[in-house]
């Protein structure tokens, strides 16, 4: 069976929308996900490394890690995929702090996995597994993979600054944001080129 690799962070689970509403409860002025335009949740507010820090801190203490939402079919789309593909989440996670947490949230969604990898090197390990293809949500990790193999990058406004639209250089931009139905796209988008190929 071929392999795939899969981000887990705005990809499966809806990472930012748990750190939206943390930082609402907390901040002023309040933000959404249309005004995320940036990576980084730093990066868009202007608060310190620190306090993001402090956002994941309370994400594990209110076991957010454990119970997080999945993004809208993620787990009926990766199932059928699932049936061609063995799915390898890799993810930059920290291993030593959200292992437990983040292969109990996965077995409890019941979200079909080969097995995962903890690794912020994403290139390295689409390379080591030899992947089909891979599902990412951060532009320069993007960039990074479709070096290796096709990247189907999630378009969220803060992937739309930089060069990635131009057609040669392996990523395939995955419309969405405004249903919340990139993985419904996704699918359509993979049957389509495994027609061409």
């Amino acid at each position: 069976m071929k392999k795939i690799g899969i981000d887990l962070d705005n990809v499966v689970f809806d990472v930012q929308q748990e750190m939206i509403d943390i930082y609402n409860e907390t901040h002023n002025p309040k933000i959404t996900k249309k005004t995320w335009n940036k990576y980084y949740l730093r990066d868009v507010t202007g608060i310190l490394l620190e306090e993001e820090t402090q956002i994941f801190k309370i994400m594990d203490a209110r076991g957010r890690f454990k119970n997080m939402n999945l993004l809208p079919h993620a787990k009926d789309c990766l199932t059928e995929l699932s049936r061609e593909y063995n799915i390898i989440p890799v993810t930059s996670r920290h291993k030593e702090l959200t292992a437990k947490e983040t292969l109990f949230c996965l077995k409890k969604n019941q979200i079909p996995f080969y097995k995962i990898v903890f690794e912020p090197d994403k290139q390295k390990i689409a390379r080591q597994y030899g992947f089909a293809w891979f599902v990412e949500d951060h532009l320069d990790f993007a960039e990074q993979i479709s070096k290796v193999c096709p990247c189907y990058l999630f378009d969220y406004p803060y992937n739309r600054n930089g060069n990635s639209n131009k057609p040669d250089n392996g990523i395939i931009r995955v419309p969405g944001f405004d249903k919340e139905d990139w993985w419904l796209n996704l699918l359509a988008m993979v049957e389509k080129n495994s027609v061409k190929q």
